[in-house]
């Protein structure tokens, strides 16, 4: 994350669908965490940027497993097609001005299947994530930041 973008809050959206049905949606917030492995398997940081880890709390990863399990057994129930998909939506503040051009981002994801950290996305722009709006530019400032530009 470039690092005149600070992380306040993460949530990990999982949407499952069977036979193309209605959207069946869990939300979890992420628990922010220090994890050793992040500096051994990650390359570090580039200048400018900051490396930030978030994690399911316990009792989430619980109840991700049973929102699956649900998933699960209703096709198999009713047999066909099933769909599981995962979002995240982060929340940050400006440290300070905007910086001006990209904003780029990397987020990587390790899971118990995966055994180590894999990359989803390299150097996306934050500001055209969203093609509503510039995220970077509508971000709040930081409590006891002052942002100018």
């Amino acid at each position: 994350m470039p690092s005149a973008l600070r992380p306040e809050r993460v949530v990990l959206r999982f949407t499952g669908r069977i036979n193309k049905g209605r959207d069946q949606r869990e939300d979890f917030v992420l628990a922010r965490f220090d994890d050793s492995m992040i500096s051994e398997a990650l390359p570090d940081p580039t200048s400018g940027r900051s490396l930030t880890a978030y994690r399911l709390t316990p009792s989430d990863a619980d109840r991700l497993a049973s929102f699956r399990a649900s998933l699960f057994r209703q096709k198999a129930t009713q047999g066909g097609h099933g769909e599981l998909e995962m979002t995240i939506h982060p929340e940050a503040c400006l440290v300070g001005a905007a910086p001006s051009g990209p904003v780029l981002a990397t987020t990587y994801l390790r899971t118990s299947e995966t055994e180590g950290y894999v990359a989803l996305v390299r150097d996306f722009d934050l500001r055209t994530v969203d093609p509503e709006r510039d995220l970077v530019a509508t971000a709040p400032a930081c409590v006891g930041e002052t942002t100018k530009g």
